[in-house]
């Protein structure tokens, strides 16, 4: 038979490669680089839980945050510690750091040891071989180079999982706050709707108001009650759901501010903002990664495709009642039928549908841009004609129908009516309100997570919406019969 051997030179090449993979960079690089687009980004810090001291200096961080009143981007910063799934996602990082330095690494030789014995005791024959892909010495700078590249990716891809999630509980921030604020104007419509429906009943006791008029009354009430119980139940879930993307199971421990905050005056450059995310948005990024590994492959393919491995070695072989014999072998595969054509195709379409992505996602990024910044101009206009416009007018006719009630010229319904016609303003204001801040939300995670703004004024803080009375006035009953 023919032997194998592995030769002195191979064994001294395969020691360095061997040394010199296992000084990969340490798994602190990748995901600095992580936390250093997130900061770019969002001005936010992460923390990888891998149970060391500064996993308690996170906690604490957290618990420091929930004790105050959170703001968006306290809420944000308590998600980006805290937040379990994120957690998970930080580990493919760590995973592709492993791979990196799997790929800078030789595969082990193959040790082969058989025994034959002879009949009649005649003996034991041996035959043992090593053997040792030489190829793969030569296929490891192309290994490492792909490993790189899809590292950078799983970077990417974290960072990005980390400004998707901070625009996330953004919107869930503003709709518990939102949903807050609406619960308080449903339970002040509830009392005028109580108050009105009470007092229709009351003149309908004295024979004052036919039954249609308390019928009336009663019916908005319980209107206005259904209406309460939805906010209620839309309070709850709100917070629920920011509880559970700031990774808090309790969210009785934290509190927001009881309004939101008024529109900035402040107008987009669309365009400026399209050039921003297709520079700054890392799934472009990774994108463009992935076509420089789709593109190394193929390169691979072209180099490999037909012979893949070569093989050498060697060993030693003794015959029963033999003397031992070495040799060494070399195995090269002959490329007659297959000469890596489908691996050369399969690497081209890899790429192709690599570029086909990146323009998907180009594409995809500017209708984004697009949309959000439609959705906040639109968003801009209704707040804007809600507050100058709209509740000023409710205000006035609220006061007018109070001049107009002691004058004696309308009734107690009147007034109550124009009472949760204002409330009903100041419900669509906040409901308007919570649609520009979601919008803004939107473009700056279509943005790719920084916003250039170009401010056109300073605007005031919201003049909160007119109170409103929640019940008649004391001498109602003396003007019923305005009604």
């Amino acid at each position: 038979m023919i032997s194998r051997y592995v030769s002195a030179p191979l064994v001294a090449l395969a020691v360095t490669v061997a040394g010199c993979a296992s000084s990969a960079p340490p798994g602190d690089e990748a995901f600095s680089n992580v936390s250093r687009s997130v900061a770019e980004r969002g001005g936010h810090r992460v923390h990888w839980n891998r149970g060391t001291h500064a996993d308690a200096e996170a906690l604490e961080s957290v618990r420091q945050l929930l004790a105050a009143p959170l703001t968006p981007d306290a809420a944000v910063q308590v998600a980006l510690l805290n937040n379990p799934s994120l957690q998970a996602t930080y580990e493919d990082v760590g995973v592709a750091q492993a791979q990196l330095v799997g790929a800078g690494l030789l595969s082990n030789p193959v040790f082969d040891g058989e025994a034959r014995f002879g009949e009649g005791g005649s003996g034991t024959g041996l035959e043992l071989t090593v053997t040792q892909d030489f190829l793969d010495v030569f296929q490891i700078p192309l290994r490492k180079r792909l490993a790189t590249d899809e590292l950078r990716m799983a970077e990417l891809r974290t960072a990005d999982a980390v400004l998707n999630l901070a625009a996330e509980v953004r919107e869930a921030y503003y709709a518990a706050q939102g949903a807050t604020q609406l619960l308080e104007l449903r339970k002040t419509a509830a009392e005028a709707t109580g108050a009105s429906a009470d007092f229709a009943k009351r003149l309908r006791d004295a024979g004052n108001v036919p039954e249609l008029d308390r019928i009336a009354e009663q019916a908005l009430h319980e209107s206005a009650m259904i209406e309460l119980t939805s906010a209620q139940a839309e309070v709850e879930q709100a917070r629920q759901r920011l509880a559970t993307l700031m990774g808090v199971i309790d969210d009785n421990v934290w509190t927001l501010p009881p309004r939101l905050a008024d529109t900035p005056a402040e107008a987009f450059d669309v365009a400026a903002i399209e050039t921003v995310a297709l520079d700054q948005r890392l799934d472009l990024r990774a994108a463009d990664h992935r076509i420089r590994f789709a593109q190394r492959s193929l390169g691979g393919a072209k180099r490999y495709g037909a012979v893949d491995h070569v093989e050498v070695g060697g060993g030693a072989d003794r015959e029963p009642g033999d003397e031992w014999s070495f040799g060494p072998n070399l195995v090269v595969p002959i490329p007659l039928f297959n000469q890596g054509q489908s691996r050369i195709a399969s690497a081209r379409a890899e790429l192709r549908r690599a570029r086909a992505q990146r323009d998907a996602t180009a594409l995809t990024a500017r209708s984004e841009v697009r949309t959000a910044a439609s959705k906040v101009a639109a968003a801009q206009q209704r707040v804007a004609r809600l507050r100058d416009v709209i509740l000023p007018l409710r205000q006035r006719v609220l006061e007018q129908t109070v001049l107009q009630y002691n004058a004696m010229n309308v009734g107690v319904f009147d007034l109550l009516r124009a009472k949760q016609e204002q409330i009903g303003a100041a419900a669509q204001y906040v409901e308007a309100l919570h649609d520009y801040w979601t919008a803004r939300s939107k473009l700056t995670q279509a943005a790719g997570g920084q916003l250039p703004v170009r401010t056109i004024t300073t605007t005031q803080p919201a003049t909160a919406p007119a109170s409103v009375p929640t019940s008649a006035p004391a001498d109602a009953h003396q003007h019923h019969h305005h009604h």
